[in-house]
């Protein structure tokens, strides 16, 4: 590490203290476990930021709303640093126990409702947060279709794209942005899945915050769903979808019907994105690391994709 973060290690007032490199997510942040003989904390280590950056704002916006993520102790921004509360590492992909994993998904649709309730009790009463000053687009969902076309179909498939396939790729996709569009919005954290949800003091945590966004209020509960990194039983994802619906029925006032609809077009676009975005991490950065969980997402797809015939055709022919 840089002497510079040497210097914010000590002033944690940390002795002897053991520093250990972790895993990170799919962005070009580092994070580290500093650990000493009384306590230890995470230290998330990116380019310089301001005090309003998003990581920081989110957090914050988190924690006012009382929804369970890592608490920030101190921050650098000129280096680029964030010191966070350390809630150890038991993501819910790691958890084998399918009674536990029942009760940990479980807690973490209780979190995911808090989250949209608290935050839209915010803004009916005209109180600022951090989540409600950024939108999902209909131009951002397209661009994230697109980086499907550009980098896994193109990229890492090596296909041609001619002009009659970009035709019909763009009257899929914004088929499928315009069903999207179509839904109430609330507060989403953008990439609910089982590597962002971490088990600690019996609950379960969020992490990875700094994308949250107003959004279709489907879009995370279908991140779950579609989720590239774990398996679910079939009760499971049923019970999924029915806890979640019961939480939020009452503000996005539609049927289980509608809603089920709703959220089956959001895994859609999940789906067809995923793909993107792990292609993108070979191509771009050459990160093969997630290449492997590329036919279980094109299974969960093509599940979802006999909804919508129509769709179906397009994606099976253009992109699978």
């Amino acid at each position: 590490m840089e002497r510079s973060i040497d210097k914010i290690i000590d002033s944690l007032g940390i002795t002897d203290s053991k520093v250990i490199l972790l895993a990170g997510d799919a962005s070009t942040r580092k994070y580290y476990r500093v650990q000493g003989k009384e306590k230890s904390f995470i230290l998330m280590q990116g380019e310089a930021f301001t005090e309003d950056d998003p990581n920081v704002s989110a957090i914050s916006s988190y924690m006012e709303m009382g929804v369970n993520v890592p608490s920030i102790y101190k921050i650098f921004p000129e280096y680029g640093v964030l010191i966070q509360e350390d809630i150890g590492d038991l993501h819910l992909q790691r958890i084998e126990n399918k009674g536990l994993l029942r009760k940990y998904y479980k807690k973490a649709i209780i979190q995911l409702v808090k989250l949209q309730r608290t935050a839209f009790e915010y803004q009916k009463n005209g109180k600022h947060i951090y989540p409600l000053k950024t939108s999902f687009t209909h131009e951002k969902f397209m661009s994230e279709l697109n980086m499907t076309s550009d980098f896994y179909i193109k990229a890492l498939n090596n296909k041609n794209i001619t002009q009659e396939k970009q035709a019909i790729l763009n009257n899929l996709y914004n088929g499928i942005v315009n069903e999207m569009m179509k839904q109430f919005f609330l507060v989403q954290h953008r990439d609910y899945h089982s590597r962002n949800l971490m088990v600690y003091n019996s609950d379960v945590y969020m992490i990875d915050v700094q994308d949250t966004r107003l959004g279709p209020f489907t879009y995370d509960v279908a991140s779950l769903i579609i989720d590239p990194y774990i398996e679910l039983d079939e009760a499971l994802y049923n019970e999924i979808r029915e806890q979640y619906y019961d939480g939020i029925k009452d503000i996005v006032k539609c049927t289980y019907d509608e809603y089920s609809r709703f959220c089956d077009v959001c895994i859609v676009q999940r789906g067809i994105k995923i793909l993107g975005t792990f292609a993108y991490q070979k191509v771009k950065r050459g990160n093969s690391n997630y290449l492997c969980y590329i036919p279980a997402s094109i299974d969960k797809l093509k599940k979802i994709l006999v909804r919508f015939p129509e769709w179906e055709k397009v994606v099976l022919g253009e992109i699978l």
